[in-house]
């Protein structure tokens, strides 16, 4: 009996000691959800970091527009050093001198160049004589050269030739040997300015002045030439 009495109470103290061991153990509920609620919260700070550190670029569209300006250049006339004149020793036509106009008189009397000449003659100082052809849009500086050629002079004549040359407004005197002799040539430069003359009158003149019966002087083969660079 009591042997029975002790197992009993062995068996009762060994339940007892059995349910003490395990009341502890209910924590584990409680861990296992704070570990649960830890993976949770490290899985949204990964997702949040995650977003944090994404780093999301918007590349801006940047359309540059550049205008060109509008730029107009006048290129500046070439210069070229053309003879303006045309027939300039009267052969063009036969016994003419179109486009000339002259009061002197058609020779072919040894002319210069060609078959022609003009020829002026003087009796006591008259006329003044004119070699005169019209031209078009005029600028800058021109070269008017000439041929002339003394025929012949009345004896004890006291007398002096001028040879005139113009372009418009603008004239020179030329050199004239106003002796008896064979061709000889000379030349003027006529600044007209830089701004256009839409029509010009260019012209040679020829006066003999003092006293004498008679002097002719023989014209041939003129040029007016534009000039370019220095003159």
């Amino acid at each position: 009996m009591m042997i029975r009495v002790s197992l009993l109470n062995l068996a009762a103290i060994a339940t007892l000691l059995l349910g003490a061991e395990a009341g502890p153990c209910k924590p584990g509920t409680t861990a296992a959800t704070s570990l649960a609620e830890t993976t949770s919260s490290l899985a949204a700070e990964t997702t949040a970091t995650s977003i944090d550190t994404t780093a999301v670029t918007t590349v801006a569209d940047i359309t540059t527009t550049t205008e060109a300006e509008s730029t107009t250049t006048t290129a500046a006339a070439v210069c070229v050093e053309t003879q303006l004149f045309v027939n300039p020793n009267f052969d063009d036509i036969p016994d003419e001198i179109t486009p000339w106009s002259s009061n002197a008189a058609l020779t072919q009397n040894q002319p210069q160049s060609g078959t022609n000449a003009l020829s002026a003659t003087f009796a006591n100082g008259e006329p003044d004589y004119y070699f005169k052809q019209t031209l078009q849009n005029l600028s800058g500086k021109y070269r008017f050269s000439y041929y002339y050629r003394v025929v012949s002079i009345s004896d004890n004549a006291d007398y002096t030739c001028n040879v005139q040359l113009s372009a418009g407004s603008v004239s020179e005197y030329g050199a004239m040997y106003d002796i008896v002799g064979g061709w000889r040539t000379d030349s003027v430069i006529l600044d007209l300015g830089d701004d256009t003359i839409a029509q010009a009158d260019v012209q040679l003149g020829l006066t003999c002045l003092g006293e004498f019966r008679g002097i002719e002087v023989d014209i041939d083969t003129l040029a007016f030439t534009r000039v370019c660079g220095a003159a």
